[in-house]
């Protein structure tokens, strides 16, 4: 369990039906590659049994999001998700939380780095994620569909952007820094 000002962070189990319920809300997932499935309890548990998901809530136990922690043991990284309720959302909730659990990450758990990724359009992502100390690493251009349309043309389409917090917090990516030459041979 991780404790902040106004969180506590835990795992997810007891909350499970929220998050099935916010997974399905099409409005809340327009930003997600989560909209493009119908969520069950039963598919969740199978989800939270593979991977580690927790809850945010407030000291009188109301939910105001989920995380989700995907770990790489052989790279030494791990990928960290957010969701926020729609009536928790511009509370400063998902920055919060998302410093204190990628610090946690960081500090304690021995990742040298905490990655997320979003798209271009999830504007609330971006912010919590500025917010929180990472940086912006790279950026696939035209990479999601957001809404189909009659013909590919008119599809209105976003880019993936990746972000990066490192175990050494003085490193920061600002621009990109070509490899030295190679050694002649």
């Amino acid at each position: 369990m991780i404790r902040t000002e106004r969180l506590i962070i835990e795992p997810l189990e007891a909350a499970m039906q929220q998050h099935v319920d916010w997974l399905n809300n099409q409005d809340l997932m327009r930003f997600s590659e989560q909209r493009h499935v119908q969520h069950s309890l039963q598919s969740q548990q199978l989800y939270v049994s593979l991977n580690e998901s927790l809850n945010i809530r407030t000291d009188d136990i109301e939910t105001v999001g989920t995380l989700t922690i995907h770990r790489d043991v052989n790279n030494n990284t791990v990928d960290l998700g957010i969701m926020i309720g729609v009536a928790f959302g511009g509370r400063g909730f998902g920055t919060e939380a998302f410093t204190a659990i990628s610090d946690w990450l960081i500090s304690d758990r021995f990742f040298r780095k905490v990655e997320a990724g979003c798209m271009l359009h999830n504007l609330p992502m971006v912010k919590i994620m500025a917010a929180s100390g990472f940086v912006l690493e790279g950026r696939r251009a035209q990479h999601f569909i957001l809404e189909k349309q009659p013909t590919k043309a008119a599809a209105q389409l976003s880019d993936m952007l990746y972000f990066g917090k490192f175990l050494a917090s003085k490193k920061r990516i600002h621009r990109y820094e070509a490899p030295p030459a190679p050694l002649p041979l």
